[in-house]
This record gives C-alpha cells, structure tokens and sequence, in this order.
C-alpha cells in the first residue's frame, strides 16, 4: 500500500483536548492506556 493511499478506517486526530481530559491519560496506569491504544 503506498504511504498516500489513506484507509477508510482511519481514525481523525483531535486537537481540542480539554485540561481535564489530557490530566486524565496522564494519571491512566501505562497498562490501561496502552489497551486504549489498541482498540482506537
């Protein structure tokens, strides 16, 4: 596949996180956010 095709499941980007959400994946045990990860 070539790096400029996109795939129809790819997920946005947000950029407008809020203070309390950012907080929240900071204080997230590494094991919890690395499940979140894999299921985006």
């Amino acid at each position: 596949m070539l790096a400029s095709q996109h795939n129809s499941t790819e997920a946005v980007v947000r950029h407008d996180w809020t203070r309390q959400e950012v907080e929240a994946l900071y204080a997230m045990p590494f094991n919890d956010l690395l499940f979140k990860a894999q299921v985006v």
